[in-house]
């Protein structure tokens, strides 16, 4: 798995709906755009960690990934805010097989939940989503600088 080092993963068009729950000021269910692209900066002995950019229509937010992924394909990721110390910590659960991860992740609090399942896929610059991500083609992958955000590992 040592390949995924450096790797960016990003949400195709077809995998952007998500599913946002509230109840403020009423209960309400509505469906928004998920664009999520994920650097990895290490992958050893199962492990990895990485940055993660996401963007529901309300700005790009940024989290620390770390988590595991096992021989079978079975991965488990945590998402840790960059910058907000209350913002909940997202879960994801998944598969991953050669060109693709598949993930249920869900974040929220008592008023608000965001669940979300998405095929990601690997992402490079020779590809035009590069430039302009389906979610947002006004942003690119190289307009999330914070991806490049160091994880320092002792």
């Amino acid at each position: 798995m040592n390949n995924l080092t450096g790797t960016y993963w990003y949400v195709p068009t077809q995998f952007l709906p998500a599913v946002e729950a509230g109840t403020d000021p009423m209960p309400h269910v509505s469906t928004v755009v998920d664009q999520t692209v994920w650097r990895f900066q290490t992958c050893e002995n199962g492990y990895v960690t990485g940055i993660s950019a996401t963007n529901t229509g309300d700005g790009w937010s940024y989290t620390m990934i770390v988590g595991s992924i096992a021989p079978s394909g079975l991965v488990k990721l945590s998402f840790s805010p960059l910058h907000d110390d209350d913002a909940a910590i997202t879960i994801g659960d998944g598969t991953f097989a050669r060109d693709m991860f598949v993930m249920q992740m869900t974040a929220g609090s008592s008023t608000y939940n965001l669940t979300h399942w998405a095929q990601m896929e690997p992402i490079d610059p020779s590809m035009p989503e590069w430039r302009a991500l389906p979610g947002y083609p006004d942003t690119g992958v190289e307009d999330l600088k914070e991806l490049l955000t160091p994880i320092v590992t002792t």
